[in-house]
């Protein structure tokens, strides 16, 4: 009895400390190859946080739910796959999954004639001294990459 008792204590702590920041998951689709600078973030952890307050920061006032795809339990860094953007919210302020995932760095990146966050607005995404390499690669592209890394996700 005990050990079932601390198993589901253990649980709901994990659970907890999950839904205090989802990594989200790797799509090739639409996550931007990304090169945080290493001597500001001394860790991917610590990047995808930042990332994370800024996707909150950027989708909160236009009335969307934040989704971010930073994964940084399997990426070493500095050059990291990652995505933000948001969903719309309901007038409840829930949102319905498979709904239009608006695109965050894409739009911020479209915005300036340099590839560097440091250029870009909003506001939010503005420091994190951060630079896109490469864009999201299309559909067809990744299921061709798929053939040959059969983890990938498009």
């Amino acid at each position: 009895m005990h050990f079932q008792s601390s198993l589901i204590v253990l649980c709901s702590l994990a659970s907890v400390a999950f839904a205090a920041m989802g990594q989200g998951a790797f799509n090739y689709t639409r996550d931007y190859v990304i090169w945080y600078n290493p001597s500001v973030y001394n860790n991917t952890e610590t990047f995808c946080r930042t990332l994370h307050d800024a996707c909150v920061n950027v989708a909160g006032p236009c009335n969307e739910h934040h989704q971010l795809d930073c994964v940084f339990a399997e990426q070493k860094g500095p050059r990291i796959h990652a995505f933000c953007g948001g969903i719309a919210k309901t007038s409840t302020g829930s949102w319905t999954k498979g709904g239009t995932v608006f695109d965050h760095i894409g739009i911020a990146h479209l915005r300036s004639s340099e590839p560097y966050f440091a250029q870009q607005t909003p506001a939010a995404i503005k420091n994190l001294n951060a630079t896109i390499i490469q864009e999201p690669m299309g559909k067809e592209a990744c299921l061709k990459f798929r053939k040959k890394h059969s983890t990938v996700v498009c």
